[in-house]
């Protein structure tokens, strides 16, 4: 499945680079990262540490950053997941069963992160938005699912809040897409 993945954005990448895309002076796009940023609340460890390569850029390949920054971030969640699970033998149930929940979660946000990509090489800009928050509304549930379970706290929520930070950054560059 991994592999399936890497050949998938890299194929997607390929694409992208592919598509004519009107572009802005890489000045102006590092304006527009700070503006992002500065809407999103908080993303410059995210946006503005992955600076767009090359002397023009255009929004498309500022979203695709952003939703590469997501992708990457839930594929080490859930192999960070799968690697609590390997090692159950002590642990609470309910845990153990929040952990399940979780990785199918995770599992569910990386095919919609894939699945946001792909209406973004079709200039499928209200989808795009609709993939992302789907993705972000995992993370969000995987949390409650430990919310319920006493003297336990979330062993995940730092993993979770940082994927609903890169999703809104996601999702804060994609309304810009739905506006121009």
């Amino acid at each position: 499945m991994k592999m399936k993945a890497i050949f998938f954005l890299l194929s997607l990448a390929l694409c992208l680079t592919l598509l004519p895309q009107p572009t802005i002076a890489k000045n102006h796009i590092n304006h527009l990262i700070a503006k992002i940023c500065r809407q999103s609340g908080n993303c410059t460890f995210s946006l503005k540490s992955n600076p767009v390569e090359g002397q023009r850029a255009d929004l498309v390949s500022v979203t695709l950053i952003a939703i590469r920054l997501a992708s990457d971030n839930a594929v080490e969640t859930s192999s960070h997941i799968k690697s609590l699970l390997n090692n159950t033998a002590d642990m609470d149930p309910s845990i153990e069963q929040g952990l399940f929940d979780c990785s199918d979660q995770y599992l569910d946000a990386i095919e919609q992160l894939n699945n946001s990509m792909a209406a973004l090489v079709e200039n499928d800009y209200k989808d795009l938005y609709v993939w992302i928050s789907t993705a972000m509304s995992d993370a969000e549930s995987c949390e409650d699912g430990f919310k319920d379970v006493k003297d336990h706290p979330s062993v995940l929520t730092d993993r979770n809040n940082q994927f609903s930070q890169l999703c809104k950054d996601a999702l804060t560059v994609s309304k810009h897409l739905l506006t121009n």
